[in-house]
């Protein structure tokens, strides 16, 4: 049996070590006991305390994003007594396999096919736009809301929810998909991409692992015995880079939201979702305005349907060519709009960056003093998440 433990951004000190060392040959010992049983192993994931400020609702938002990380790896710990706990059963078939992306919590050989678990605070941006970015893996195209509805298969056990789906590839191959709501302010995602006759034997045994998800309380995890850790549990030194985000199907534009520290200002909307990775309401004494980032596959439709369907948005004719859009000078390297009504009462400055297949939207709207009241502040949010600069 084996604990998974989420990697962590502190270093483990000897102690520690000591500590992790001792609970490893426990581990050991029970595992050497159970492993002529045909039984279903269960993996406890301590629930992170929450982040301060995150992105999207708590990010809230698709995006997936990364939860803080408290304690140090390996760290064998039974919860507070407020403490909730993910657990989930393991097929006796399934292997634990070891591996070196710091961002995954579980890794598994399901009889040659890898099925792998991660989880993000809040929404994680919707199920439409993860579907729509694990479409874009697979080389095939997004989806609207209207689509979305018959490919899952959506159930509820107990207090958790999940939904279930199979896609074909442009190549052939066959991804599974779950995405699972278990009530611990997470989502957790399963995900496996094989051949179409190996994907057909495991969905069956894949889908019924991903209902097993559920939370349990400080009881319950205090009873179970200690276990090793796995070795995907590597501590985290800082944020996601470009290969760690590409590692988990994230671009790095996610990855940098995920941490994004907002103004104090911003209060993240909780209830973000569809094409919408993150939202902020701005306050201000001009009268306040609001924050969104949106991804889109591919180019989104393209830069001037894109910057007409904003002027129509506040009652600008369409301009007939990129030629004719004047560009604001806001951040280097960042295609940004400024536009206003006629009356000059609403105002919407927007920036549009393009990565891995994906065009991310940032927008700022509002009134005209109030977006310009917020006018540096969104220029950094633009600077640090769509460019990676520093704060």
């Amino acid at each position: 049996m084996q604990r998974g433990i989420e990697p962590t951004m502190t270093r483990m000190t000897r102690p520690q070590l000591g500590t992790l060392t001792a609970f490893a040959l426990v581990g050991v010992a029970v595992f050497g006991a159970a492993c002529d049983r045909e039984e279903i192993h269960s993996y406890r994931v301590p629930k992170s305390a929450p982040a301060p400020r995150m992105a999207g609702g708590g990010m809230g938002g698709m995006n997936p994003e990364l939860p803080a990380r408290n304690g140090a790896a390996g760290q064998d710990l039974a919860p507070s007594s407020s403490s909730a706990t993910v657990v989930w059963d393991v097929p006796p078939a399934w292997k634990t396999v070891q591996s070196n992306q710091p961002m995954r919590i579980a890794t598994y050989d399901a009889s040659g096919a890898e099925v792998t678990v991660t989880a993000f605070p809040g929404p994680a941006g919707g199920t439409l736009a993860n579907v729509n970015r694990w479409r874009g893996q697979i080389g095939i195209g997004e989806i609207g809301e209207a689509e979305l509805a018959s490919l899952l298969t959506t159930t509820r056990v107990n207090s958790t929810e999940v939904s279930t789906l199979a896609m074909t590839g442009g190549q052939g191959q066959v991804m599974l998909g779950a995405i699972i709501t278990p009530g611990d302010g997470k989502t957790w995602f399963v995900k496996s991409t094989t051949d179409a006759t190996a994907a057909a034997a495991l969905r069956p045994t894949f889908d019924a692992f991903a209902k097993t998800f559920r939370v349990e309380g400080a009881g319950a995890q205090a009873s179970a015995p200690l276990a090793s850790v796995p070795a995907q549990a590597t501590p985290l030194q800082q944020a996601p880079t470009q290969q760690a985000a590409a590692q988990q199907g994230m671009n790095p534009i996610e990855g940098r939201l995920a941490h994004y520290a907002a103004p104090t200002n911003w209060a993240s909307e909780a209830q973000t979702g569809g094409i919408v990775a993150a939202a902020f309401t701005a306050t201000n004494a001009a009268g306040g305005a609001r924050i969104t980032a949106t991804s889109l596959a591919n180019d989104g439709g393209g830069d001037l349907a894109n910057i007409n369907r904003w002027r129509g948005q506040l009652g600008l004719a369409d301009v007939p060519a990129l030629s004719q859009v004047q560009f604001a000078d806001l951040v280097p390297g960042v295609k940004v709009v400024d536009l206003a009504n006629p009356a000059g009462t609403d105002r919407m400055i927007a920036a549009f960056v393009t990565v891995d297949r994906s065009t991310w939207f940032f927008k700022l709207r509002g009134s005209v003093a109030g977006v310009e009241a917020e006018r540096e502040h969104f220029a950094a949010f633009v600077r640090t998440v769509a460019m990676g600069a520093a704060q």
